[in-house]
């Protein structure tokens, strides 16, 4: 598995480390003329609902595309005068891809903020409905979107929510566990620039949603506290769906020594501390970038 094939599937992250799959970063700046070797196509998007009038496409040095939405329309002045959207295809993505974007696109910026973060754990030998086994989440919305021509995708959270944990399956061996952290989110964790991503290690995603299995021993245990009832009822929801719906509809209050950390929990946040973002001496530009605007 190599991301030059296209595929978006790198191996030093597979199982390993945690990385950024997409970036949407709101620049307020001009747009410079990049070299021919980056520029693909810039298309008319404009309209009465569209905030730019152009978007110009292409690819960076690393083989990453990108999409520069430029030239906003009069009405909308309060919104940043750029944004720009990264993916990784060819390789994660890194703080030397942003560094490089914004040198290579962009001039006199005066802001840049992230809107919109993508951190992504690409794992084997897990699949989606083991996931949603696991699940445990404050969230209200939880969507399962089967498909006869996609893969199946487990959605936590909302579209419009602060963040949302997506999966599903990336290629026949590997699942893809992916939050994407929006602004209000972003904000209410301290990540504001470009630099501060590399802070996205640090992250306390269980208090967004955690797996979890539970303590069978401590669960029989508890359950025989129930009248005859409710014990048949919950054995039965116990057996017939997820554990967290098992919660929901029987109201039953486990305390957390009846949960078990089950290994893929343990392997996830090995790969969060292991994130790819800053190689060693890449953040610096970056930083004297960051600086420059302040």
């Amino acid at each position: 598995m190599n991301g030059a094939d296209g595929s978006g599937i790198f191996d030093e992250t597979v199982d390993k480390r945690a990385f950024f799959d997409t970036l949407v970063l709101s620049i307020w700046g001009e747009r410079k003329r990049p070299r021919a070797s980056l520029v693909g196509k810039n298309i008319p998007i404009g309209g009465k609902k569209r905030a730019y009038a152009h978007v110009q496409k292409g690819k960076l040095p690393s083989g990453n595309p990108y999409e520069l939405k430029h030239g906003l329309s009069m009405a909308k002045r309060y919104l940043p005068t750029m944004m720009l959207r990264l993916r990784s295809e060819e390789s994660p993505l890194t703080v030397i891809d942003v560094t490089t974007a914004l040198r290579e696109l962009c001039e006199n910026v005066t802001r840049v903020l992230i809107s919109e973060a993508e951190l992504t754990f690409d794992t084997t030998g897990v699949s989606v409905d083991d996931y949603r086994q696991l699940i445990l989440s404050p969230a209200r919305t939880f969507t399962q979107i089967p498909s006869d021509r996609e893969p199946e995708t487990i959605y936590v959270a909302g579209r419009t929510s602060p963040w949302q944990l997506r999966i599903y399956t990336k290629s026949p061996t590997v699942t893809r566990f992916e939050y994407i952290l929006r602004a209000e989110h972003l904000r209410k964790v301290k990540i504001s620039t470009p630099l501060d991503l590399a802070g996205a290690r640090h992250l306390d995603l269980n208090s967004l949603c955690s797996l979890r299995e539970l303590d069978e021993t401590a669960f029989k245990k508890l359950v025989t506290q129930l009248d005859d009832l409710r014990v048949r009822a919950v054995q039965h929801f116990r057996r017939n769906l997820t554990l967290q719906d098992c919660l929901r509809v029987t109201r039953l209050k486990l305390p957390k020594s009846a949960f078990l950390k089950p290994a893929i929990a343990k392997r996830l946040e090995k790969m969060q501390r292991r994130l790819l973002y800053d190689p060693y001496l890449a953040i610096e530009p970056l930083r004297k970038m960051i600086a420059a605007l302040n």
